[in-house]
């Protein structure tokens, strides 16, 4: 097999030289004494039909021997694939992670024009000039920490400044973000630019083509593919200068994109940043069960912490409204606390009737709280519809007490599933407790139908109770068997849930794998967790790996340790090499530990920075301590889901928290306090 790549290198060489090879590869090709033989070779097109084409009769015939090697050899690969092909190659490209990679970037089925112009779009990025270089590392910076496709002509005009030195900026002509983004967009291999700009389709209406007038469309570019995956690569631990952000706060007007960058925000602990972008979003996006603004307000203390609430309350956040309603209640300042919840009320939040229900009970007014909670409870908020049923119930009034838990348990309570299964029971209504008290339990999901099936199974009946949440496996928002083997174990029924953990493994649950290795480990049965283990790397999660390091070490198996932790490093687990680095401590090498922890650091574990940070913290080294947590941040530390629940900068150590009250500056100097001005 001979393969050339860009064969217009070999067949177009001077001097006849490319001549000479075509015909000894023709003359090899046709020796059958020397097959069975392949030559493979890719050729651009334009390269292509300029060796192929007929010479006019006037001119000379320079590649005789080339068209003749061309001669019904020629495969033309298609500008786009569809579907069914893309489909064919991810199945053959399993284990070929650079087509894979092509075939994710790609827009359009564009796989050929990826694979081809990739690298050199690379190329072209780094040997630009600075401006335009700038242009689109900014474009980049956009696209990892959550803009969409098209990047806005102005938010690029704005952003660029912070990526340019001074020098670079006083030496930029009068034109030079035009010519800038000139450069960016000039086509390389593959018909790619590092930059473009999106053409506007017309909208079409009646039939009538409606192309849009220049002032009425804003320019938006987009960025390469593959620039974009290099971007998020090379970058990954860099936070963007303030011109980005500014520039998003002026200029982005998608209020997904504005959620997504205040979250970024946030998760770089630029919580200036993260509350102005959060506010201009107006898209409360969730992070778990709180928003972005209420996780800046859980990071600041005392007088900072009220003012930004109050600012947010102001724009009109409920959240902020009952959080300054809950402090100045537990300061027994009832009467500021019953203004801030009576305005989450106004603003159909039924939180707040459910505080001002309780507001008026401590003032002594029990026949208004009553009818509170009782407005509480029509909106649908969970706690008073459990307490207007416990007031039925004192009455004796059974079917009301049984609306109410009912209309709690469709709202997604367990509690109140719980009390409405209890009360269909009660009443003997085999039909009522098979039907509709299954159907109010699939509202509170997983959680629900094993309640229900718990219900069933007590009450000693044999027909459906993990079956019928085993026959909801595979359907619509479907339930796997590992999540009931997790919800099983979790209440207590630990036979049912290796049972079911197994049989998640059989079927090619990879994340079964994990769970029998908590099983084992639970079970005492270190050999077998760790076989489990093993089987759970193979599916490709070699945390089970790290779970048994952990299990060993505590032990007292320091050397089995560290060798399945070795074992995790080994296939790129950073994890692993935090884990490495925590066995290292524990046997008193903490330079050892520390290089390691860097290293994962390195590889972009933000985590590990964090340890080194607390590390440095307790050895007395504070500086060091605040560089490091300053690189975590910069790398996105507080979006790590081991953090997501922490509050008061307690995923910082406590000294570099002292220091950062109100947050980082996108150069990474601490913030003023900035709440005190709008």
């Amino acid at each position: 097999m001979i393969w050339l790549n860009e064969a217009q290198h070999y067949l177009g060489a001077r001097q006849g030289s490319g001549e000479h090879l075509a015909a000894a590869l023709t003359t090899l090709l046709q020796d059958p004494a020397r097959g069975p033989i392949l030559i493979l070779g890719t050729l651009w097109p334009d390269y292509a039909d300029a060796y192929t084409a007929l010479p006019r009769p006037d001119a000379e015939d320079s590649h005789p021997q080339v068209r003749a090697l061309l001669n019904h050899r020629r495969l033309d690969v298609p500008d786009r694939f569809d579907a069914a092909t893309l489909d064919k190659a991810r199945t053959a490209a399993v284990n070929d992670d650079l087509l894979l990679q092509a075939l994710e970037r790609a827009p359009e089925g564009c796989v050929t024009q990826d694979l081809a112009g990739g690298p050199e779009l690379v190329h072209r990025y780094n040997s630009l000039a600075p401006a335009a270089r700038a242009v689109v590392t900014a474009a980049m910076d956009a696209r990892r920490l959550g803009i969409g496709l098209h990047i806005p002509h102005g938010f690029l005009a704005d952003a660029v400044e912070g990526y340019l030195t001074d020098v670079q900026y006083d030496l930029l002509p009068s034109n030079w973000f035009e010519q800038a983004l000139a450069d960016a967009s000039q086509l390389v291999r593959g018909n790619l630019a590092a930059l473009r700009r999106v053409r506007p389709r017309p909208s079409r209406r009646l039939g009538l083509a409606e192309a849009p007038t220049p002032d009425s469309v804003c320019p938006v570019y987009r960025l390469a593919d593959y620039l974009e995956q290099h971007g998020r690569t090379t970058r990954r631990m860099q936070c963007p200068p303030e011109s980005f952000w500014h520039a998003a706060w002026v200029h982005m007007d998608n209020h997904e994109d504005l959620g997504r960058l205040a979250e970024a925000a946030l998760a770089r602990y630029r919580l200036r940043w993260a509350f102005l972008l959060h506010q201009r979003s107006g898209c409360y996006r969730d992070l778990g069960e709180d928003c972005v603004s209420k996780f800046v307000v859980a990071q600041l203390t005392g007088a900072a912490a009220e003012a930004v609430a109050t600012w947010a309350a102001e724009e009109g956040e409920t959240w902020a409204m009952l959080h300054l309603a809950r402090v100045s209640w537990r300061n027994n300042d009832l009467e500021t606390a019953e203004v801030y919840a009576r305005r989450a009320a106004d603003a159909d939040d039924p939180e707040g009737l459910y505080y001002l229900g309780h507001i008026r009970e401590d003032a002594g007014d029990h026949e208004g709280a009553n009818e509170l909670i009782c407005q509480a409870a029509d909106h649908g908020h969970e706690q008073a519809l459990l307490l207007l049923a416990d007031a039925f119930h004192a009455e004796g009034d059974t079917v009301n007490e049984m609306d109410a838990v009912r209309d709690a348990a469709e709202r997604g309570s367990l509690a109140g599933l719980g009390r409405f299964l209890t009360l269909l029971q009660e009443e003997g209504n085999e039909e009522q407790l098979t039907r509709v008290g299954w159907q109010v339990a699939v509202a509170c999901g997983l959680p629900g139908m094993l309640c229900y099936a718990g219900v069933r199974r007590n009450a000693d009946h044999t027909s459906a109770p993990e079956d019928i949440v085993h026959s909801t496996v595979g359907g619509p928002g479907s339930v796997t068997l590992t999540r009931i083997a997790e919800e099983l174990y979790h209440r207590g029924d630990k036979t049912a849930a290796a049972d079911f953990t197994l049989e998640a493994a059989a079927v090619g649950e990879a994340e079964a794998w994990g769970e029998l290795v908590e099983l084992r480990l639970k079970a005492r049965d270190a050999a077998g967790a760790e076989k489990f283990a093993r089987n759970a790397a193979a599916a490709g999660d070699t945390l089970s790996l790290l779970i048994v390091a952990e299990a060993h070490e505590e032990a007292g198996n320091p050397a089995a340790a560290e060798a399945l932790a070795q074992e995790a490093a080994a296939v790129g687990d950073t994890d692993a090499l935090l884990t490495l680095a925590d066995f290292r401590m524990n046997a008193g090498d903490s330079a050892g530990a520390e290089a390691l922890a860097l290293q994962a650091g390195r590889l972009g574990n933000t985590e590990a920075l964090l340890w080194v940070a607390e590390q440095r913290e307790k050895s007395g080294d504070i500086n060091g301590a605040e560089k490091y947590a300053r690189q975590a941040a910069d790398g996105g530390a507080f979006s790590n889901p081991g953090y997501s629940h922490v509050t008061y900068g307690e995923w910082l150590p406590a000294q570099v928290a002292a220091q950062w009250p109100y947050g980082l500056d996108p150069d990474g100097t601490p913030s003023t306090a900035w709440h005190l001005s709008r």
